[in-house]
């Protein structure tokens, strides 16, 4: 039932009359979440709609609630760097992957780059979360990344090209 109170607090929000053929529509649709993130994404929409959000649009940011920020994975990776903290995010790991140098480069460049594999990688994880399948991505690597026993580029090749030496 606890979708259900929520529901009504997101009618009560926009300071509609409380319809209960409508509630009962929007809890119909809406049954099967989570209850706690349900609570955070109904908590989120308030601070955020201007008007009632549809039931599409509360399934798409309850869908948007299960992806990190890119503050988050920029957060998860510089742990990962700095600490060797393990990863908490699927997305971070993916983003890690995607740009295999990323440890060696300069602050502002390893956040550049993270801004813009997230942006990539975020969006089509989005995709196929909304269609209910896994998000794995293909990722191409640099010719100089050899596969081996970590995930590591070979440093010496990498750092020549860097410097031309």
């Amino acid at each position: 039932m606890g979708n259900i109170d929520s529901l009504k607090r997101l009618f009560y929000a926009y300071g509609g009359k409380l319809n209960e053929e409508q509630i009962a529509v929007y809890y119909d649709y809406l049954k099967d979440y989570d209850v706690e993130k349900f609570n955070n994404v109904v908590d989120s929409l308030i601070r955020k709609c201007v008007k009632l959000p549809s039931i599409g649009e509360i399934i798409d940011s309850f869908h948007e609630s299960e992806i990190p920020s890119e503050a988050e994975v920029w957060y998860d990776l510089k742990k990962h760097f700095e600490n060797r903290d393990k990863i908490k995010h699927e997305l971070s790991w993916i983003i890690k992957k995607d740009v295999p140098n990323l440890g060696l480069m300069s602050p502002e460049e390893a956040r550049k780059q993270v801004y813009f594999s997230y942006k990539s990688h975020s969006q089509k994880m989005l995709e196929s979360i909304k269609i209910g399948e896994k998000y794995l991505p293909t990722i191409e690597r640099p010719k100089n990344y050899k596969f081996g026993g970590s995930d590591s580029v070979q440093i010496g090749e990498t750092l020549k090209e860097l410097t031309g030496d």
